[in-house]
Formats: C-alpha cells, structure tokens, sequence
C-alpha cells in the first residue's frame, strides 16, 4: 500500500529534516574511524555533475501538429535520453553513524515513535546483524531509507541548463522527500506478503552476483581494522525476492547492493510495502516512463556508490557471473553502512503541440 501521508505532511517532514540539519549536527562522528567522513550535500552535488552518469544522446525526432487559427504546420523536436540521479538510498546496518547523519538523524527522530507502534513484536533498528568487532556472520540485517535527491535542485539548474537547447528530461523527483523509510513498513520486517511473490518466474531467480577476481580471498578483517567482512574469489551474491532486510551474506558489501536494489524495486512498482512510488513523468515532456531499475541492465538504471567516498563511477549491479565486480579492503564501510545515488533512464521530447509520431 502507498504511504498515505499527504503531500503537507511529507513537506513537513522535509523541512524540519532540513532545519534540522545543523543543530543536530552528527553525533555519531565520534564513532567513525580516523580519516572517515560523512557525505554533505555539497559531496552529493559533486557527484552529480558526473556527465559520464548523465550518459546524453539524441535518440531520433518527434513530429508535433501545431495550430494557431486556422493554420497549422508539422513542427519537430529531438529524443534525447540520458540518466538522472533521482534518489539516493541508505543501507543501514548501524545506527549510530548514518552516512546521512543531517538527514537520517533528524528524520529518525520523527518516525521511530511510530515505528514502534507499527512493528509489533520488532524493536526499530534491530534485526540479525554482522558483529561490528570483527566477526562475519552469514545473516545480516539492513534498514533502508530512500530519499529524493538533494542535488536534483542543483543538477537541475546546471546540467539541465547545459543541456536544455538539445532537450532535456526534468526529473519529477521531490527533493528530500522520503520515498521508503523501512522502519515503518512491518514488510520490510515479517515479508509476509513478500513470500509468495517467489512463485513468480520472472521474481524467484532474480539476484546480484559479485565475482571479485582473485586478488582477494579469505577474512580481510585485520585490515579493515577488525570489522571482518568476508571477501572470497567465488562468487557472492544475494536475491532481490523476497524484498525484506535480511540477507543471507557474510559480505555486507555485496549485501548492500542487494539491498539498495530491493529498495528501488520497491519504489518502482506496486506492491504491499508501505511506500511512495517514484514519479515516471518529467515536467512538461513527452517521457517515455522509466523502467523499474532492473539487475544487470544499465539501460534502465545505474549505481553510483557516495559512501564509502573513493568511487563515483555509474554502473548496473551484476546480475550473471559474466561480469566481474571488482572491490578491494578500500570499498568496505567501517560502519557497515552505504550510500548510493540510482540514476534512472529517461527518454523524453519537448512538447511542440499534438504529438503524432516519433522516428
């Protein structure tokens, strides 16, 4: 079912997460390792106006039919594709350091009270989670919030601006505003309804696999300072289905990935999680809707990794062993959490009058 909070309260919810921000600077800093970092929104912005991500090519031409009076004439515009980077999502498997501490924290806030009358029987934030001292476990538990963009104002203005002779295809995203927050869906928790979308052909062998070469092999705990992910030269991976936040994976890497792909197919599709769709329209544009990201095709969606810090680089997460996703100690989060843009394919044309067809 939909998140029923109206468009008020959401904006609400928005601001005060924005006022926020600064007095309730992060605590949790104390507990991140020497040289780690949160992500400003200024860090987030910087990774937006990576136009290897944007990925900007005219596709073909659209013919409108534009009457004033009596006269009319044919006139065109171009298809253009490219990426946007809609929303952001938070894998969370420690809450005392949010990547996001400016947002999360204050939005936490907010939610956790009625996160607990929600989820009977579950405390907010707990599940079956790896030991943050060094032992790898094989389950692992992970919250989940997705938010709009905060750089979309940004990229908006600049990118869009840069582009906007050619055409260009504005993202109806909200800002900030949060799409899925996990600890109020008791889904995200029990899976009940989740389960029988297994029998499903098209649900039951969808997964991310990660081969990561054979430069890395065995527990790599002391290196990452006792945290003690395990990362193997076979390869891992883990199931979309059924869409919770337990995952059966020593590597909390990899199990973000899956994660933050759980999240987004959530967010894309209709389904019984309590959650907000993403929009599939792009201001006053023809848009051919964006597909659901979907595993292993960049031609719906890509990944950009904003925490850890290091890679900005857009790709699909693997969905076959064909492809080798390389990682080494550097790409693990000593917090166990992770952040990630999803820049979503659009393809859009201006309007020019009534559309007739496109080529």
């Amino acid at each position: 079912m939909v998140n029923k909070l109206s468009l008020g309260a959401r904006i609400a919810i928005s601001c005060l997460m924005v006022i926020s921000g600064k007095s309730m600077a992060i605590d949790a800093n104390s507990t991140l390792p020497d040289g780690d970092k949160k992500v400003e929104i200024f860090d987030l912005i910087a990774d937006t106006m990576d136009l290897a991500c944007v990925d900007y090519k005219i596709k073909g031409v659209c013919f409108w039919l534009h009457c004033a009076g009596p006269y009319c004439r044919v006139r065109t515009s171009s298809v253009v594709s490219h990426y946007n980077p809609d929303v952001i999502v938070e894998t969370v498997s420690n809450r005392e350091a949010y990547p996001l501490t400016w947002l999360t924290k204050p939005m936490s806030q907010v939610t956790d009270p009625l996160a607990r009358g929600l989820n009977h029987g579950f405390d907010v934030g707990t599940g079956v989670r790896g030991s943050p001292t060094g032992t790898a476990t094989n389950k692992n538990f992970f919250d989940t919030n997705v938010y709009g963009n905060p750089a979309l104002l940004g990229f908006r203005d600049i990118v869009g601006s840069m582009l906007s002779l050619s055409g260009f295809c504005n993202s109806d995203v909200m800002p900030f505003n949060p799409y899925f927050v996990s600890t109020l869906d008791p889904e995200w928790r029990m899976g009940l309804l989740e389960a029988p979308l297994l029998v499903l052909p098209s649900n039951f062998n969808r997964k991310i696999f990660a081969k990561s070469g054979d430069a890395l092999s065995g527990t790599v705990g002391s290196a990452l300072g006792g945290y003690g992910d395990i990362v193997q030269s076979s390869e891992r991976f883990g199931y979309i289905f059924p869409r919770i936040g337990s995952i059966v994976n020593p590597n909390r890497y990899i199990s973000s990935t899956v994660i933050a792909q759980r999240a987004a197919d959530i967010v894309t599709s209709l389904n019984a999680h309590i959650y907000q769709k993403l929009p599939d329209t792009a201001g006053s544009a023809k848009v051919w809707a964006p597909v659901p990201p979907r595993e292993g095709d960049a031609e719906t969606a890509k990944w950009q990794r904003n925490y850890p810090r290091g890679k900005t680089e857009c790709k699909a997460f693997p969905a076959d062993s064909s492809e080798e996703f390389k990682y080494s100690e550097d790409d693990f989060s000593p917090t166990h959490n992770y952040l990630y843009t999803l820049w979503r394919r659009y393809e859009c044309c201006a309007r020019r009058g009534t559309f007739l067809y496109r080529i």
